[in-house]
């Protein structure tokens, strides 16, 4: 139904007031045509109602005879409705003798009986084409320019006797088949509208045609015309432009090389532009890590590239969320060498969700000292007619507001309605409501914006991505776990380099520089690697970027005042040992003589006591007291209960959740969790866990694991029909409870029993995933009010969101403590009530794969609960970061002058994270690291950095740029560069060397990528 229910045009005829009596003999006056909306009478307004009989309520043509004239009413529902049903209604005699009308009774008038149905065109001699959609394209224009001067009350400075002239001329000029004075008529009606705008506003508001673009949509849009440009000024240019990214890109690549070159033919016609080369719908960059996100950003660049065989100027994406870090990247990158950036300009806009746009239509971002312009306007629908109702009101407002006023329009290949035809084809005659450009020349030749845009908002939907299913979920969590091994493994190697650049072996690197030959690397597993025969000598190298704890076992008996021991007990004739190792370093301890010295230190003994202050009472005391203390910790599980240095944890029994935990300075409760479904009413109660088993599976001095099982109602509204291998109704669990010595973490894990894939509504792994269908992890805190930050893209974003995705998990703050909730690659978190949070555990099917489900059980969903953790992004990550623990074989001692432990890196302030990127070697010997610098907190800070090697200069790079090349597997050879390709990814930024020190500037969650130079041949 169209929206105006008023009538919606007005049909007289030429000079039928001075003929009404030849006109039609029954009427004293001309006959006229209104055009009213297909609607129902209680839509339309009172007098169009009241004229209307109740006879012929129901007919869609009826004819009133007025006093002064006679009206012609039609209701009709689109354009070409209304056209058929005013040639079907036109009677020859309401026209009189045609020859009366002619001011040259010997002139040929062809189309005056021609029928308005008939698709006639006239050429002038400059090219144009004239046809019937110019004129509804003429008052189009004059509808928005009216309503655009009345709306922002102004007064009309149109000379209304002039403007209905020349129509009048230009309609009998077009009847006449007389194209040159048609053109001319019409021109001088667009110049006056063009005038009367001009009049009150007079910059042109910037129109952008954007094709979205699908491979599905690809064959139509290679079947449309090619755009085509005008010779002559007399004929403005309409350009069109395109979206294409990687969905787009990789079926163009793959189709027969003749689509590929019509693609690239048409995107490189003069009528044409494009913007694009995002990734896929389906890449999501709250899912991603900083490294993989920056690596899906460079390909799909590439591949875009590739496909359309033109450089990026534009980015934009069709779906998904633009982050703060793209943004930086874009804006900072440079292509073959180029002075100036590659990307000229952003679309951060989410079409398929529709977000991403702002008040403003055109702003500049800017992240971490880089800025670029921003197309923020929100999308119109270029095929839906209500879209251009008020579409010159929007764009006047706009430029009253002092803003860039631009019309984003969008639609799929060979959309749009009439009212968007009308205004491309009133933008060839006039710029009155505005210019149409190319998306690559709005950003370089177009108005410039000065006011600055925020980019910290868009974030991606949960809601999407859940749709993707439990398979898409846990396929998203394997591969965070692999891309954080495969970081963790760059930076290892890089400390490997740096400790020694002429190293042999990339694993072996710091351990030659050490003096220590034929090590053997044995699992960090302290469990695992016992089954090996232990020796006197390990070591253990921390490629991390803060201090870890880790467990080993040594033959004999270590020193029991060596400082680098947090715990250590005898096992056997070893000794279990917690060793703290520094970050960015290494920590070598031995049960051998020798190395007794070089592991104490001499100076940490305490004074003797002065014999004027000796108290005998005091002594016996403190003698007392270190024999109690000398006992040493117990085992830690002790029943339903567990503990070390940091916390006391309680298990119930009931439901197999975790009952309490009590750390730090906070008395009461800090954490309670429990495994349920959610109710699907708001008010109903939910289905929580029930336990049937509690034993101890390990229990040391060092570590203890209580294994959990029981089963769980499933409710009637969440899974009806589903069929396990108990009933009908029951889902089993099994879950683990994990405390080590010397750990602020409590590892948490549960698996389901999987789900019968041919049972119906048993929820199928490519299913949208609910909260209902799918039980969560609840966890109850103590405050009311507290402060979420999620750990996303490995920074600490403060949320405030009642759902979020954040795949490391969040961070809950209050007043005294913090506590971290490590998800491990469980992403969709939400908030409920004022207490709670939940993450959904999303169920199964079950699966052909051993390695995804073992007895009939789904794979493992992991957690660790922090409690205070001075590194909460390090500490989710974990289990994915290992040290590197190596054996030293009997006998062997470090290099004299060497100490047992020390950093070779180091960072700060402590929120800056330092990453490996790629290690060389410049064509003149000395040593290159590219390095990735992460400020996980939104505070500005000076990055430091201080290296065991003296720095002999660095440059910041882009984000995109690999002067390095990408990663070799080869780290036993790495490769050699020029100082000129270094030279060449350089962009502006100032870091400050000294020595073996490098400092820069960093902005709030800013990403610095750092090419650094070292005297290696020194």
């Amino acid at each position: 139904m169209p929206s105006p229910p008023t009538p919606i045009g007005s049909l007289t005829e030429p000079d039928q007031a001075s003929q009404s009596a030849e006109s039609d003999p029954a009427t004293d006056g001309p006959v006229r045509l209104l055009l009213i909306p297909e609607a129902s009478l209680s839509k339309l307004t009172a007098s169009v109602r009241d004229s209307l009989p109740a006879s012929d309520s129901d007919n869609r043509s009826v004819t009133v005879d007025l006093e002064s004239h006679r009206d012609v009413r039609i209701r009709c529902q689109s354009r070409n409705d209304a056209l058929a049903l005013i040639n079907s209604s036109i009677q020859s005699s309401w026209f009189g003798d045609s020859s009366t009308l002619k001011k040259n009774p010997n002139d040929n008038w062809p189309n005056q009986s021609a029928s308005l149905l008939d698709d006639v065109r006239l050429v002038t001699e400059k090219g144009r084409e004239i046809s019937q959609a110019d004129f509804f394209a003429l008052s189009y224009t004059w509808w928005q320019i009216q309503v655009l001067t009345r709306r922002l009350r102004y007064t009309s400075n149109l000379d209304q006797v002039y403007f209905e002239t020349r129509v009048l001329d230009a309609a009998e000029a077009w009847v006449r088949n007389d194209a040159e004075a048609t053109a001319a008529a019409l021109h001088d009606c667009f110049d006056a509208l063009a005038e009367e705008r001009d009049h009150y506003f007079a910059s042109d508001p910037s129109l952008i045609d954007l094709t979205l673009l699908t491979p599905s949509t690809l064959d139509r849009f290679l079947e449309l015309p090619e755009p085509k440009t005008s010779d002559t000024e007399a004929i403005l240019s309409t350009p069109r432009n395109a979206l294409v990214d990687q969905a787009v890109a990789d079926a163009v690549l793959k189709s027969d090389d003749s689509v590929q070159q019509a693609f690239q033919s048409r995107l490189a016609s003069d009528a044409m532009s494009w913007a694009g080369g995002g990734p896929a719908s389906t890449v999501c960059y709250d899912e991603l890590t900083i490294d993989q996100m920056e690596r899906s950003l460079r390909e799909s660049i590439e591949q875009v590239q590739r496909a359309v065989g033109q450089p990026m100027a534009v980015h934009a994406r069709l779906g998904g969320s633009t982050t703060p870090e793209i943004v930086a990247a874009l804006a900072s990158h440079k292509h073959d060498g180029q002075s100036q950036t590659q990307c000229r300009g952003l679309l951060p806009i989410d079409f398929l969700n529709g977000t991403g746009f702002g008040d403003e239509a055109k702003v500049i971002l800017g992240e971490s000292g880089h800025e670029i312009e921003a197309l923020t306007a929100k999308p119109v629908d270029a095929n839906n007619e209500s879209s251009f109702l008020t579409l010159g009101t929007r764009l006047g407002e706009a430029i009253d507001a002092g803003e860039i006023a631009t019309a984003l329009l969008v639609h799929w290949p060979g959309k749009g309605c009439e009212s968007f035809d009308d205004l491309n084809r009133a933008a060839t005659w006039t710029l009155a409501l505005g210019r149409f450009w190319k998306i690559d020349e709005y950003f370089i030749d177009g108005e410039h914006p000065y006011h600055h845009g925020s980019s910290a908002s868009w974030k991606d939907s949960p809601a999407d991505r859940m749709r993707a299913g439990s398979s898409a979920a846990r396929q998203s969590a394997t591969q965070y776990a692999s891309l954080v091994r495969g970081q963790s493994q760059r930076d290892a190697n890089g400390l490997s380099m740096l400790a020694n650049p002429r190293r042999t072996d990339p694993t072996h690197g710091l351990a030659e520089s050490l003096g220590l030959d034929d090590c053997v690397q044995v699992s960090a597993d302290a469990n695992i690697a016992a089954k090996t025969q232990p020796t006197e000598s390990v070591l253990v190298v921390n490629g991390n970027n803060v201090p870890t704890r880790q467990r080993v076992i040594v033959k004999g008996k270590l020193p029991t005042n060596d400082r680098s021991i947090f715990h250590a007990h005898a096992d056997k004739g070893n000794t279990d040992a917690v060793l703290d190792v520094p970050a960015w370093g290494y920590r070598w301890t031995s049960s051998n003589a020798a190395a007794k010295a070089l592991l104490t230190d001499p100076n940490n003994s305490a004074r003797p006591n002065s014999a004027e202050n000796d108290n005998p009472r005091l002594i016996r005391w403190a003698k007392q007291l270190g024999r109690s203390m000398s006992r040493g910790p117990g085992p830690i599980v002790d029943g339903e209960r567990m503990s070390n240095e940091f916390l006391e944890l309680s298990i119930n029994s009931e439901h197999g959740g975790i009952q309490g935990v009590y750390s730090g300075k906070v008395r009461g409760n800090r954490l309670s969790t429990r495994i349920e479904f959610v109710p699907a009413k708001k008010k109903a109660e939910g289905v929580v866990a029930k336990c049937n088993s509690v034993q101890t599976k390990e229990n040391s001095i060092s570590r203890g694991v209580v294994a959990l099982e029981g089963t769980i109602e499933m409710p009637a509204d969440a899974n009806p029909h589903s069929s396990t291998s108990v009933s009908s109704n029951t889902l089993r669990w099994q879950s683990e409870v994990e405390l080590v010595r010397g750990s602020r973490l409590v590892r948490y894990r549960i698996r389901f029993e999987t789900l019968n894939a041919s049972s119906p509504g048993s929820g199928g792994a490519d299913d949208s995933l609910d909260w209902i269908q799918h039980p969560v992890l609840r966890m109850a805190f103590p405050g009311a009010s507290p402060v979420v930050r999620a750990i996303v893209r490995e920074k600490l974003h403060r949320t405030s969101a009642r759902r979020f995705i954040a795949p490391l998990g969040f961070v809950h703050e209050e007043d005294e403590c913090r506590t971290l909730v490590a998800t491990h690659g469980n992403s969709f978190h939400r908030r409920s009530e004022d207490r709670f949070l939940e993450t959904l555990l999303p169920l199964a099917n079950a699966s052909g794969s051993p390695s995804e489900a073992t007895d009939g059980f789904s794979p493992w969903h992991e957690f660790a609960f922090g409690f205070d953790v001075p590194h909460s992004i390090d500490a989710a990550m974990q289990p994915w970061r290992t040290p590197t623990v190596l054996q030293v074989p009997n006998g062997q001692m470090i290099r004299k002058g060497v100490p047992a432990g020390s950093w070779l890196m180091h960072a700060s302030p402590s929120t800056m994270r330092i990453q490996v990127v790629a290690t060389g070697v410049l064509d003149d010997g000395r040593m290159v690291m590219h390095l990735r610098a992460i400020q996980t907190t939104s505070k500005s800070v000076r990055g430091i950095v201080r290296f065991c090697q003296p720095v002999a200069l660095a440059h910041p790079i882009s984000p995109l740029s690999r002067p390095l090349g990408e990663d070799h597997s080869d780290a036993v050879h790495p490769p050699t560069v020029s100082m000129q390709s270094i030279d060449a990814a350089s962009i502006d930024g100032e870091v400050k060397c000294e020595d073996d020190r490098i400092e820069w500037a960093s902005s709030g969650h800013g990403v610095t990528h750092l090419c650094v130079v070292f005297d290696t041949t020194k």
